[in-house]
């Protein structure tokens, strides 16, 4: 259901989440995963929680340093545990997009 607060011209839509982290995931998509992207309305912003699995733990710290130069993303978290492993690593990243 579409709802006024959904069409206002300050809210982001989810659907501009999604395309703009794509983008920033098309460099590393051979090696990464994304598996679930949960978006959470907060007024004008919206908190991203992305889940997926990396190939290796190079091409997950290479995504992760991508996101964090978007200007569009802010408060990045990545738990370190998630770069333990070596190869096949489930991670979780959350996220603003503002």
């Amino acid at each position: 259901m579409i709802t006024k607060e959904i069409l206002k011209t300050d809210t982001v839509l989810p659907s501009v989440v999604i395309r703009d982290i794509i983008k920033d995931w098309e460099v590393d998509a051979q090696n990464i995963l994304i598996t679930s992207f949960v978006i959470k309305t907060t007024d004008n912003e919206r908190v991203v929680r992305l889940s997926g699995d990396a190939l290796d733990r190079t091409s997950l710290s290479r995504f992760v340093n991508t996101l964090k130069t978007d200007s569009r993303l802010s408060d990045i978290t990545f738990p370190l545990s998630d770069l333990a492993s070596g190869e096949q690593i489930p991670f979780s990243l959350t996220m603003t997009f503002k």
